[in-house]
């Protein structure tokens, strides 16, 4: 931790955080499945949806998370949930569950600062001032005055404010539109004294830089990540850390402010994460009264000082820590290594997996927003087409353990059946899967690349191959190869659900990297205490599609899995 937060996070050192003996990983799952439901009883205010991204941290599997719990229950006890109507939030089971994505009521410019009474005025956009300036634009702190937002380009020197659309800071900068709400004077007046106070010279935030008309908005909303990018310093606004008194700082409060941040809402949303990849150069936590704190040092003073259960949970959330200087990589004087992945990691872009499962828990309030997102975080244009973006990942190498999962895949474009359409699980509940859970994606960073061609994904996985056949047919047939199995009932259901039209099917389980190949031990999917497949379909048995996912009855027998090469399609 005092390495990554004095000199960058590796992501190269990530499967360092990550248990070795894959066939534990069931295991501590099925003791985590249990202790939920009680850890959660006992804190009704921690949303059960942000606990399983806590759990299923690739870093957090076996990690000791009781500190955390007395922590955070210190600071909300039996608050009513965060999540949920009612007493109870939701379980985790899925993002259907929990209300933090939809049916949220919002109110524009609802919030106003703790200094003010709540009937300020509201300023609206100078538009003149904003069109003038090329490129893009942040809120000029010197000229803008108690009535007329004025506009300045952004520079190294824009504070960037990242901040929950449903906390109350939400609206739009211009008059006579019908979302334009203007931005609370009181709310300008914070951000530019904290401005000033971090050594900036203007403020960008996406409440009084992004228009309501729609060319201007879509350029504001392309130069985002450039915005953050470039900053120095960002300001991260979440409601519950921003009650967290700091007047007088104890390794308590500290441990308090960094237990919130693991759960709350600004770490489960989609924008905000991609702001804090783009801005991690120089990330700070607003406080109670405009009191602000580095996230670096919060973190340095809880390592040195407080307990380690805690600060390890932080171990693999690369968005809160600076990146790695490639500078300091010299072959002689004023040589640098280059390294083109380096150089991309440094910039905030990862790649397409490693962006998947952080997405996975993490949602955009319109569901279009998440593909947008996922582009955005591998470095790639910025449009809204999955086959696209698909397209120009051929010739690269994806880890084939971030594929299982839940999302939905593209259909109807030869070469990309296997492809998620986006990084998350559908919102919309499904009626033709035989796995009702849901499937987050996780890094596959341990498992087996697979190559993206022009005609599909070639990929080693271990394999069981079976034929299809209709069981009316098997019966009267007496097919030996199900019949003498007591396969034949796991294999039927599959087969009637998804293969009918196919002559042979096939489960797929991830393989390991390296280590236990051998061995056909497969990869477990991260979250289950059964094993999770992926169903496929063939007609020639040459080329497969994809059909979906499949958690196995942990009551039936597991078939018998070889490895092999084949292609998806």
């Amino acid at each position: 931790m005092a390495h990554q937060l004095d000199e960058g996070f590796d992501y190269n050192e990530i499967r360092s955080l990550m248990v070795k003996d894959l066939r534990i990983i069931p295991q501590l799952f099925k003791l985590r499945s249990r202790q939920q439901l009680e850890e959660l009883s006992r804190t009704p205010y921690l949303c059960g949806w942000a606990f399983q991204s806590l759990r299923y941290d690739r870093a957090n599997i076996a990690m000791d998370l009781r500190h955390f719990h007395e922590t955070y229950r210190a600071c909300f006890g039996r608050r009513s949930p965060i999540c949920n109507p009612g007493p109870t939030q939701c379980d985790g089971s899925s993002s259907h569950a929990c209300k933090r994505f939809k049916n949220t009521a919002v109110t524009n410019q609802l919030m106003h600062d703790q200094k003010c009474e709540g009937d300020c005025q509201r300023l609206f956009w100078c538009r003149d001032s904003f069109v003038n300036v090329s490129g893009a634009k942040a809120v000029d702190i010197v000229t803008t005055d108690t009535t007329t937002l004025r506009y300045c380009k952004v520079s190294v020197k824009t504070l960037t404010i990242s901040h929950v659309w449903s906390h109350g800071q939400g609206g739009r900068p211009d008059d006579g539109h019908p979302e334009g709400t203007g931005f609370n004077l009181c709310l300008h007046r914070r951000y530019a004294e904290l401005a000033t106070l971090l050594g900036c010279e203007s403020y960008w935030m996406d409440t009084p830089c992004i228009p309501s008309e729609k060319d201007l908005r879509w350029e504001c909303i392309m130069n985002i990540t450039s915005i953050f990018a470039m900053s120095e310093k960002t300001i991260i606004c979440d409601r519950d850390i921003m009650a967290m008194d700091i007047s007088y700082p104890t390794v308590q409060v500290y441990e308090r402010i960094l237990a919130t941040l693991l759960v709350c809402d600004w770490s489960i949303r989609a924008w905000t994460l991609l702001e804090s990849m783009r801005g991690r150069r120089g990330l700070y936590l607003l406080c109670l009264n405009n009191r602000h704190i580095s996230v670096c040092e919060l973190l340095k003073s809880v390592v040195d000082n407080g307990r380690i259960d805690l600060t390890s949970l932080f171990l693999a959330r690369g968005y809160l820590f600076p990146p790695v200087d490639l500078g300091d990589f010299e072959l002689f004087p004023g040589r640098v290594v280059e390294d083109p992945a380096g150089r991309q990691v440094q910039k905030g872009f990862v790649n397409i997996g490693e962006a998947a499962a952080l997405l996975s828990h993490r949602h955009a309030t319109r569901d279009a927003d998440d593909l947008l997102i996922w582009s955005l975080l591998i470095g790639d244009l910025e449009d809204e087409s999955p086959v696209e973006m698909w397209k120009r990942q051929v010739d690269k190498v994806i880890a084939t353990g971030f594929l299982v999962s839940s999302a939905q895949r593209i259909q109807g474009h030869p070469g990309l059946g296997w492809a998620p359409c986006q990084p998350t699980a559908s919102r919309r509940a499904s009626d033709t899967s035989l796995s009702p859970k849901t499937y987050p994606a996780y890094d596959g960073v341990e498992t087996q690349r697979g190559t993206i061609t022009a005609h599909g994904l070639r990929a080693k996985w271990l394999v069981h191959e079976f034929p299809v056949v209709a069981s009316s047919t098997a019966a009267e047939k007496g097919t030996k190869e199900l019949q003498i199995s007591s396969l034949q009932e796991p294999i039927s259901r599959i087969t009637s659900r998804y293969l009918l039209g196919y002559t042979r099917g096939a489960l797929l389980q991830a393989l390991p990297r390296r280590g236990d190949l051998q061995r056909n031990i497969p990869v477990p999917y991260r979250g289950s205490t059964a094993p999770v497949m992926v169903i496929c379909g063939s007609v020639d048995g040459a080329k497969w599609e994809w059909k979906d996912i499949y958690e196995w009855e942990t009551s039936d027998p597991v078939p018998h899995f070889d490895m092999r090469e084949i292609l998806l399609v």
